[in-house]
């Protein structure tokens, strides 16, 4: 958890609007907030969501996705959990080659439905730019290969 102070003054200014709509403008979720005077103290989430590119063994399809939950998300789409008649078990995806982390729920899907929209050559281009031998990046993210959980 981060712990942010300045006055109440500066964070309005800073966010181009007045005092009384500035905690309900806040993008980060506000667990604990106390105002001394005239400063302000937030005690503020950092939170992650990935959006991620899968592929299966043979680099001949893609997937693009959004989780809040890299190593969990892995791990579902390795056993099919959840995933009757999916694209991903349908195509063996769940070789990870890209991913990319987001501060903002919004910003994630956003960038997953940006990264759908586009051609496979550019999709490509994408991922050569951060790994370009496609090395499958599931054990750098997890313990890989998974042991399934008995449920």
């Amino acid at each position: 958890m981060l712990r942010y102070e300045a006055s109440i003054r500066e964070l309005c200014i800073t966010a181009g609007m007045a005092q009384s709509k500035f905690f309900s403008a806040f993008r980060m979720t506000v667990s604990y907030f106390k105002i001394n005077s005239h400063s302000v103290h937030l005690w503020m989430h950092q939170y992650n969501f990935f959006t991620y590119i899968l592929t299966n063994y043979n680099k001949t399809v893609l997937y693009t996705g959004v989780t809040n939950d890299l190593d969990r998300r892995l791990y579902e789409h390795f056993f099919g959990i959840n995933q009757t008649n999916s694209f991903t078990s349908k195509y063996n995806c769940f070789y990870l080659i890209w991913f990319e982390r987001h501060q903002y729920v919004n910003d994630a899907i956003d960038r997953e439905k940006e990264i759908k929209g586009w051609t496979r050559d550019k999709k490509n281009k994408l991922i050569e730019a951060a790994n370009i031998d496609w090395k499958f990046l599931n054990s750098e993210v997890m313990e890989w290969p998974p042991t399934k959980i008995q449920e």
